[in-house]
């Protein structure tokens, strides 16, 4: 992550000038190059925290984000590479972008040695041409311990746009994900390693961040797709192991090929597979890669997360915005992410993964569910308010569950009896996406909502599910409910007895908070262990010892 950065800028007329940032002796050093031609200003961006293989990806963006802004309408270049101490072997990863026009070149790199073109590392930046002028500069790049991007540009035209938008590029912070260093682990343990999720949950980002000196492919690309069609063998000899593909459910059929290659060749860490369509994906990867591949899914970012990146936000402004990773790096504003989102989803998923003919009802269907998120479902109830059978709103709901829109909750009524109910509770994935369903148009709409207490109960069990999940582990949560209506929010067996969650979301506690939490302890005696109330407020504990947690530092 990326939080204390500096911007260094200047200009003049004979020479690039850029500072390098600390040598391993401690010493900083400073290199020249000639410039012929026009005036030339020069940017750079220092962070002071670890870099790591995500400066790539930083800087790739930085690149692209100025020149297709139209204020840099030259080529950007971004290089870098995933060794330690300045060295390594990886290659380097380059990302360029380019407008037509007659305007300066720009260039970037990663700390560490650069690589040339031809694959041998050493510590300078070839030089770039443009229309006559040239620059020519060299920098001893620094440890592992610094990130340093140099931009020379070779116009002054439009360098306080430049530099405001290199500015707000860089310091949007870079949200370290609690899965990665799973995947790591699984990495090394398995041929395979499958990812998969929501789309837009940051799966792509990921991967390449774990995984920055592979080989990366993008299925999506129609090109791309059409040659591992064509010619899957061929299509693995071009992107031989270790390789990232994405959007693997494209083309379910090179599946099988990467098993055959996985046998042929054994040993693991070999693929990374990542994908969106659960349906598709599953059904391929269970068929060719059981026992062969890891299987983990990224949900959207935790709140344990944005913690981590020092990004608070109240409660209701969590609900409306949501947790997609697009929100916190510069996308769009949540009301229109989820507009996007909801219509991508109903107008290209739902095509691609049933047969659902009238979009119209389906839409309605799904602002009906938004209306009963955190309540037990009736099936039969919800087809009758959506005017369809209650065959086809069973095959519905099972639809979007597959495609990562909502999660149930079932009750634990093990070894109880009769005492309790069996009707599930219905959750969406992402509360952003509720609101954006319910109508919600801004967070000072959230508190006076009849569903507040609902969406914030979404997001605590969201975050269980998140913590388990980032963990590797199966997010095995049920709810507890008797026919009286005493109900225990969330519940999880731990070492032979259940851990129960009262779940609130007022941010001041009343010790009757705890009462349900009470009467089970009493209805089930020797059965219950830990029990807690996640509220919205901070963490204290009940008359009787009972811990009351803040929801942001709550764990599951």
């Amino acid at each position: 992550m990326y939080r204390s950065t500096k911007i260094f800028w200047g200009s003049c007329a004979h020479h690039a000038w850029n500072m390098g940032g600390a040598r391993g002796d401690g010493t900083r050093s400073k290199r020249y190059g000639g410039v012929r031609g026009r005036k030339c200003a020069c940017v750079m961006a220092v962070g002071r925290e670890p870099g790591g293989p995500a400066a790539d990806h930083r800087a790739a963006r930085v690149m692209r984000h100025v020149a297709w802004h139209g204020v840099v309408r030259g080529r950007g270049r971004a290089t870098g590479h995933g060794g330690t101490n300045g060295h390594g072997s990886a290659m380097p990863r380059t990302a360029v972008a380019s407008r037509p026009g007659n305007a300066p070149w720009v260039m970037a790199a990663r700390a560490g040695r650069v690589g040339s073109p031809h694959g041998r590392w050493r510590p300078t930046i070839a030089p770039y041409r443009n229309d006559g002028a040239r620059t020519a500069s060299a920098c001893n790049w620094g440890s592992e311990n610094s990130v340093q991007i140099h931009f020379s540009i070779l116009h002054l035209h439009g360098i306080e746009r430049i530099l405001l938008l290199l500015t707000n590029e860089w310091n949007k912070t870079m949200i370290q994900r609690d899965i990665e260093k799973t995947a790591k682990k699984l990495w090394k343990q398995y041929p395979v390693l499958t990812v998969t999720g929501p789309r837009q949950s940051g799966k792509t980002t990921l991967v390449r961040s774990a995984f920055s000196s592979l080989d990366y492919v993008n299925l999506e690309e129609p090109d791309v797709r059409e040659e591992a069609v064509r010619d899957a063998r061929g299509f693995l000899s071009r992107h031989p192991a270790p390789a990232i593909f994405d959007e693997i459910q494209n083309t379910p059929q090179l599946v099988s090929y990467i098993q055959a290659e996985v046998d042929r060749t054994g040993g693991n860490g070999r693929y990374v597979l990542t994908g969106s369509h659960q349906p598709a994906l599953q059904a391929v990867v269970s068929q060719s890669l059981a026992g062969r591949t890891a299987l983990l899914e990224l949900f959207p970012l935790s709140v344990g997360e944005l913690a981590k990146a020092d990004i608070r936000k109240e409660r209701d402004a969590l609900l409306f915005d949501g947790f997609m990773p697009r929100l916190y790096s510069g996308g769009p504003d949540a009301p229109r992410l989820y507009s996007d989102y909801f219509k991508t989803y109903v107008e290209r998923d739902i095509r691609q993964l049933s047969n659902v003919r009238d979009l119209r009802t389906f839409e309605r269907f799904i602002r009906l569910l938004a209306g009963r998120v955190g309540q037990l479902l009736n099936i039969s109830s919800l087809a009758d308010d959506a005017g369809i059978s209650a065959t086809a709103a069973s095959n519905w709901l099972s639809l979007l569950e597959a495609s990562y829109i909502i999660r149930f909750l079932h009750p634990y009524y093990r070894n109880f009896g009769k005492r309790f109910v069996k009707a599930p509770k219905l959750f969406f994935v992402e509360t952003g996406l509720v609101c954006h369903l319910l109508g919600i148009k801004s967070r000072d709409q959230i508190a006076s909502h009849p569903l507040v207490g609902n969406l914030f109960e979404n997001m605590v069990v969201m975050e269980a599910f998140k913590q388990r999940l980032n963990r590797g582990e199966n997010p095995d949560f049920w709810f507890l409910r008797t026919s009286h209506g005493v109900e225990a929010d969330l519940a999880s067996e731990n070492a032979g007895k259940l851990d129960i969650w009262e779940i609130k979301s007022g941010a001041t506690f009343h010790d009757d908070m705890a009462d349900n939490l009470r009467v089970l302890a009493r209805l089930l005696p020797g059965s219950i262990g830990r029990a807690a109330v996640v509220y919205a407020g901070r963490a204290t504990s009940g008359s009787d010892g009972i811990p009351v947690e803040s929801f942001v530092h709550a764990t599951f």
